[in-house]
């Protein structure tokens, strides 16, 4: 008669340990699922950055910029008469301290 306590308890504690597991196992393939959607995501911000970085090196390119100057701001190129040479010395320098 004592035996059956000790096997009941071995029963529940066995069953116990088997959903321990499944448990476990089930929160092991829920982080690798959360693992793999946030690397398809860094790939995704990773390709998008190379793209807009790719964009950018064209908008800097010094010909663009110079066509959309003159084109679209109505910007044109100094002729040499407008170029004004000051050849008066400052009375301060740099450091706004008096040269004298």
């Amino acid at each position: 008669m004592k035996k059956f306590p000790f096997i009941r308890t071995l029963a529940v504690f066995t069953i116990c340990a088997i959903f321990i597991k499944i448990y476990q196992h089930n929160q092991i393939i829920k982080l690798n699922y959360e693992k793999q959607r946030i690397e398809n995501k860094l790939s995704k911000l990773n390709r998008d950055c190379n793209e807009l970085l790719a964009v950018l090196s064209v908008q800097q390119e010094p010909g663009k910029t110079k066509k959309i100057a003159q084109e679209k701001m109505g910007m044109q190129w100094l002729s040499l008469s407008q170029v004004v040479t000051v050849t008066e010395a400052s009375l301060f320098d740099f450091y706004t301290t008096t040269t004298r």
